[in-house]
């Protein structure tokens, strides 16, 4: 009855060890499924607080639309969490925090938004350079789109130094891949 009861016993602990690793898989799992999510935020949060810093006058048309580029990124390589209503979503916090009116940036936004999930393949598979030309193209169609919206509403005359900043995200592209790319490897996204 020893053997029996040393036998039982040494089941039971296999059976708590077995237990205490599947609970530690699952820990471990849905670690790694908030974790995408975090950098995503962060990623547009940051996106955010440089489109609220304030440039200088002669710098103002320079300035990049870092959020459409961060939401190009992210409905290219992970388009099952960002997308349309992404998009839609980012454009509303902008007209807010830029006192635009309400869906001038949604419009526009949840436009390029559409454009990058619905190719995000072709996009993905794109050399580096070939990504920039369509990035830039995206973003000057935001733009254009917050243009016209501007222009019907304010009167405003579309002035072609606005479109300078395409360029600027454009060159910013590569940087943002790079670094996008190290946080995905990181958090297996």
């Amino acid at each position: 009855m020893a053997g029996r009861s040393g036998k039982n016993t040494r089941a039971a602990c296999a059976r708590r060890i077995g237990a205490d690793r599947r609970h530690a898989v699952i820990g471990a799992t849905t670690q790694h499924k908030k974790r995408p999510l975090l950098n995503i935020l962060v990623s547009f949060f940051l996106a955010f607080s440089v489109a609220m810093i304030p440039f200088p006058p002669w710098a103002e048309v320079y300035r990049p639309d870092l959020v459409s580029v961060v939401l190009i990124f992210w409905c290219v390589y992970q388009p099952a969490r960002v997308g349309v209503v992404s998009g839609f979503a980012s454009g509303l916090i902008l007209d807010v925090m830029l006192g635009s009116p309400m869906g001038q940036h949604a419009l526009a936004k949840s436009t390029i938004a559409y454009l990058a999930s619905r190719f995000h393949k072709r996009i993905s598979m794109f050399p580096l350079i070939q990504q920039m030309i369509v990035v830039g193209v995206l973003v000057f169609l935001d733009q254009l789109i917050s243009s016209v919206i501007r222009g019907m509403l304010d009167n405003y005359a579309i002035n072609w130094k606005y479109f300078l900043g395409v360029f600027v995200a454009m060159l910013f592209w590569p940087w943002l891949f790079y670094l996008f790319a190290h946080l995905r490897r990181r958090s297996n996204i």
